[in-house]
């Protein structure tokens, strides 16, 4: 059973990226066929109005250097957090100490009575 679950959120995620698909699916359907058919012809327009290069390696060097900034922003900024606590990965690696309780929104209690008068039926108090 546990090998059959394994399989199904294996195909579960394969779906998602469309990594396989369905013949005559629609929504896990081929991704070649989520293209428009003359997107070969116009792949020059198609790009400027995407706003993406037309070299794929550009694209990937462009995202690779926003990728490496950002990473390297966190790991610089991540030492400073007070909330944040980095330990041995036998009790756990990474723990944040608990937020301060935030108050309540002002028209939270308003909200919740108007879905109430309107559907009978509303959110708990503890949401």
């Amino acid at each position: 059973m546990v090998y059959e679950v394994l399989h199904f959120q294996a195909l579960r995620d394969q779906l998602k990226c469309q990594e396989i698909w369905g013949v005559g699916a629609d929504k896990w359907r081929n991704p070649d066929e989520d293209l428009p058919q003359d997107f070969a012809e116009r792949r020059t327009a198609n790009c400027r109005e995407l706003r993406k290069p037309l070299d794929a390696a550009d694209f990937v060097d462009e995202l690779r250097e926003q990728m490496t900034t950002e990473l390297t922003l966190l790991n610089d900024r991540m030492p400073r957090l007070s909330r944040l606590d980095i330990a041995e990965r036998k009790s756990g690696a990474i723990r944040l100490t608990p937020a301060e309780a935030q108050p309540e929104p002002k028209n939270l209690r308003r909200t919740k009575a108007g879905v109430q008068r309107r559907w009978g039926v509303g959110p708990s108090s503890t949401c």
